[in-house]
């Protein structure tokens, strides 16, 4: 991830990057945690939904916008995802969706996983649509 010219290292990315799950459930560990914060910090993008969107390897990822604060991307079937570690792909089969919280006044980044299926984006977007209160 880059803020101007520089790259963010992984340990400032960890330091200020939240990572969830909508349903409450952690379906990862430690290391595949850390290869998704590497994978941020590896990419060249410059918002978080960019890095998250390159770590999965989304070339032109569809994103959109739950309000001014959050940025919500499909993530791709990991059959499809051939070149990529398989702590990434787990998060692609455990769920579908990622939404990432960032923006004014919001130091760094919560990134949430969304489970897959239309209803469950929807009642994700339902909630998520509180945090325009904020802005």
């Amino acid at each position: 991830m880059k803020s101007g010219e520089d790259k963010i290292s992984a340990d400032n990315l960890r330091t200020f990057t939240s990572i969830s799950a909508m349903d409450g459930r952690i379906g990862w560990d430690q290391d595949q945690r850390a290869s998704l914060i590497q994978g941020m910090a590896d990419s060249e993008k410059v918002s978080f939904a960019g890095c998250l969107a390159d770590t999965f390897g989304l070339e032109d990822p569809k994103i959109f916008s739950v309000g001014p604060l959050v940025r919500i991307i499909a993530l791709p079937n990991p059959i499809h995802m051939e070149n990529l570690s398989e702590d990434i792909k787990t998060f692609a089969s455990y769920y579908g969706y990622a939404a990432v919280i960032s923006g004014h006044g919001i130091f760094g980044a919560e990134i949430i996983f969304i489970n897959h299926g239309a209803l469950a984006l929807a009642t994700a977007v339902e909630a998520l649509a509180k945090l325009n209160l904020l802005s």
